[in-house]
């Protein structure tokens, strides 16, 4: 049990491995075009597509015509927890897809809501699992 008690005191290790791993789950996610609880993206209109094959950005994929978005993802850690977002350099570009919005000269294109962060019940069972192995075997 001490063991255990003092593995707690330096979780750092164990909250990067998480963030990690939640990462990935969530890079996954424009892979499989879906958010959080494996819901689908609403799809691309006509008119994003047809820019998209003018523009010569082949395979037509949401939130990945350059893979900026994706690429984008990063965690922070500490002892205590971890955050999983976009870098500041997207965060704008992140947040007009996480939440939906308008974009655009005069804000006049209304862009659907494509959630990509947020944590599903998958995604809590697999960090408790983690979190419990971790407990058990520091």
């Amino acid at each position: 049990m001490q063991r255990r008690l003092n593995a707690l005191e330096d979780a750092q290790p164990l909250m990067a491995a998480l963030a990690i791993d939640q990462q990935e789950r969530v890079r996954d996610r424009f892979v499989d075009q879906e958010g959080p609880g494996r819901r689908p993206w609403t799809p691309l209109s006509p008119v994003t597509i047809e820019k998209r094959e003018k523009d010569g950005l082949i395979p037509i994929r949401i939130l990945s015509a350059r893979g900026d978005l994706a690429g984008s993802i990063t965690y922070r850690t500490d002892g205590r927890g971890f955050t999983i977002g976009t870098d500041g350099a997207v965060a704008d570009y992140a947040a007009i897809h996480q939440f939906g919005g308008k974009a655009g000269r005069g804000k006049k294109v209304e862009i659907p809501a494509r959630p990509f962060l947020g944590f599903d019940d998958q995604d809590l069972e697999i960090l408790q699992e983690e979190l419990i192995d971790w407990l058990e075997n520091p």
